[in-house]
């Protein structure tokens, strides 16, 4: 019918539109990817059109993209969870919480000493707890076990280090390892109510920063 041909017209010039503004963002975000104003508008032309449910898809790859360049780029992060989140405050699924929390931790796996990746992933966790704890603790227990597998291998190689004389360069990792890694393993400890375990690892932090004082 002409009503449907014009409504389909009608979607598809929406379409051009945001395609032609999300490129000339991009083209700003490739020369600063930490512009805030090219952020905040690249934010708000996604939620004109956040009914264009295949943008959403193109703006995590996006966002995969610019943090592939700069891993260290908070805001490509914050872009991430925008996108993930479709541009609401509505919580993700515990699937897509599932997806994420894995694409934080081999981030994480990748520059332990990387504050962005640890910090994304301590955010997914606590909005699935506060959604349903229960159901969240399987993404709680599997994150706890593969950061400190994180922690335990890299404190070895550090005193390795360390005994061949490059102290300068174990202390600036010690120092990440306490302030990164140990700070992510508190929250999840806490958001599982292990206060015990959670005075434990708070000990092993105070030992680190009293060791490089």
């Amino acid at each position: 019918s002409s009503s449907s041909s014009s409504s389909n017209e009608q979607e598809e010039k929406r379409r051009c539109v945001a395609r032609e503004e999300l490129s000339y963002i991009s083209n700003v975000l490739e020369e600063d990817g930490k512009n805030y104003h090219a952020w905040s508008q690249r934010q708000w032309v996604m939620r004109c059109f956040s009914s264009v449910e295949h943008l959403w898809k193109d703006e995590m790859d996006f966002a995969h993209s610019l943090i592939l360049k700069d891993p260290r780029n908070n805001s490509a992060w914050n872009h991430r969870w925008f996108a993930a989140h479709r541009g609401t405050s509505v919580a993700i699924s515990l699937h897509a919480a599932t997806d994420e929390a894995e694409y934080a931790i081999q981030g994480a796996e990748i520059d332990p000493y990387n504050e962005s990746p640890l910090r994304y992933l301590i955010g997914i966790i606590n909005e699935q707890i506060r959604l349903d704890k229960v159901a969240a603790m399987d993404l709680v227990n599997d994150a706890e076990t593969k950061l400190k597998s994180m922690s335990n291998v890299l404190v070895p190689d550090n005193q390795t280090q360390k005994e061949h004389g490059e102290e300068e360069e174990t202390d600036e990792i010690l120092a990440g390892v306490s302030s990164n890694l140990i700070s992510a393993q508190i929250d999840l400890l806490q958001a599982k109510g292990d206060v015990e375990s959670m005075q434990q690892v708070s000990h092993s932090s105070t030992f680190f920063n009293v060791f490089l004082s």
